[in-house]
């Protein structure tokens, strides 16, 4: 049970990293800055509905 939990860590780990990789790519090609920093400040603020 150890080495499937260690895996699933790893493997989740590894998801995470490479989803926050495509959507920093996405902003970066697509010049969403407004878009990102709207996100960053709704999490920041703890707050996702949009108003």
């Amino acid at each position: 049970m150890k080495f499937i939990s260690n895996e699933y860590k790893r493997i989740s780990i590894a998801y995470l990293s490479l989803v926050s990789a495509a959507f920093r790519f996405y902003v970066k090609s697509h010049e969403n800055e407004m878009l990102f920093k709207s996100i960053q400040r709704w999490y920041n603020e703890g707050e996702f509905s949009v108003r």
